[in-house]
């Protein structure tokens, strides 16, 4: 028996959409109130979900572990309305299930954004209904302690990150107050700190973040699963200082302790071309290409990095430098992998180059 737990407040617009995913894959529907004004109760209450309600005390981790109490399944599993299970994943997820050795599993969450392709990282969602497992953190709450972990193969669909949901719900102030908080509490705890500089970035304040991400890094546990993104994060803040030295030398650290991190070779050849140093950038495009898509599912990645993204810069390279019939061959790459409309239209015009000038 599976239980669905979730915490909700004022999610009248997703909950449906949640709900309806979920819909025979549990057998129990856990929904905890934080304070709901719209119909979020009445929602939940149509899809047969158990309403309990909760005085939030900008406590995530307590409001998830009060809400874990209200389940009776053997196995939870834990959604926000603003997420939705992948399409036709019900048999595979009772499967799991059934697994005699494995306490949790991974998703993989697939974060929409407005700025292009989704960036996906790996949860912990789904655990045994056991008294020890429970959440730890106010904000961006763990719950990995002493588990055996497999990997689900499952995918959640995750919409939050979205402008129009991201604005309307104060996400940014509201993680921004609990994660000064929470590093007041542990201020050498290197994942506090990590969110706090997120937070700070989400409110244009690049100053802080960079101070806190430089202060992560100095605490970081290097095996840890987000401890990659951590770099992402500072190199990206001192990019948009102007801070183009420091940002080398980090990138360099980073590729150092994690050389098969996709992400960062993608980046750093966004750097090199932006120098204008296209040997440099064109290696690591091709590094890219090599290592694939994030390669066992680890690190939090951009979507398309080892795959079309690259195809399409090293064609815009070769086609700056004249190259025609090497950037149309990488464009061709890049539209065989991911067919879009803008990059077709490119395409058009390097043939249309080409005619010109048939010599080159």
């Amino acid at each position: 028996m599976i239980s669905l737990c979730m915490i909700v407040k004022n999610e009248a617009h997703c909950l449906v959409r949640c709900l309806q995913s979920a819909q025979g894959c549990v057998d129990e529907i856990i929904v905890v109130d934080t304070g709901s004004s719209d119909d979020t109760v009445k929602i939940a209450k149509q899809f047969g979900a158990k309403v309990f309600y909760y005085q939030w005390q900008d406590d995530f981790g307590a409001a998830r572990n009060f809400s874990l109490d209200q389940a009776s399944g053997h196995w939870i599993i834990y959604l926000d309305a603003d997420e939705e299970l992948a399409y036709g994943c019900c048999q595979h997820l009772k499967a799991l299930t059934e697994v005699d050795d494995a306490d949790g599993y991974y998703f993989t969450i697939n974060n929409f954004t407005d700025q292009g392709e989704p960036i996906k990282h790996i949860s912990v969602r789904m655990f045994r209904n056991k008294p020890q497992y429970r959440f730890k953190g106010k904000l961006h709450e763990q719950i990995t302690d002493g588990m055996v972990l497999y990997n689900s193969g499952l995918t959640i669909n995750h919409y939050g990150y979205l402008a129009s949901t991201w604005v309307t719900k104060n996400k940014a102030q509201r993680n921004y107050r609990i994660n000064i908080q929470m590093v007041a509490a542990e201020p050498e705890n290197a994942f506090y700190l990590y969110n706090l500089g997120n937070a700070c970035c989400n409110l244009n304040d690049l100053t802080g973040a960079v101070d806190n991400y430089r202060q992560a890094l100095q605490h970081l546990n290097l095996s840890d699963n987000y401890a990659p993104s951590v770099f992402i994060a500072y190199i990206s803040c001192l990019l948009k200082l102007g801070r183009i030295e420091e940002t080398l030398t980090y990138i360099d650290l980073c590729q150092t302790h994690f050389p098969h991190y996709v992400d960062i070779y993608f980046l750093a050849g966004e750097v090199y071309q932006a120098l204008g140093m296209m040997t440099e950038s064109v290696n690591c495009y091709e590094k890219c290409l090599a290592l694939g898509e994030n390669p066992g599912g680890r690190y939090t990645s951009q979507t398309g990095v080892g795959s079309f993204l690259p195809c399409f810069r090293l064609a815009e390279i070769y086609q700056s430098q004249g190259e025609l019939n090497k950037a149309i061959g990488w464009q061709l790459c890049g539209l065989r992998i991911k067919p879009d409309q803008a990059q077709l239209s490119v395409l058009k015009q390097m043939l249309r180059e080409v005619d010109k000038h048939p010599s080159t």
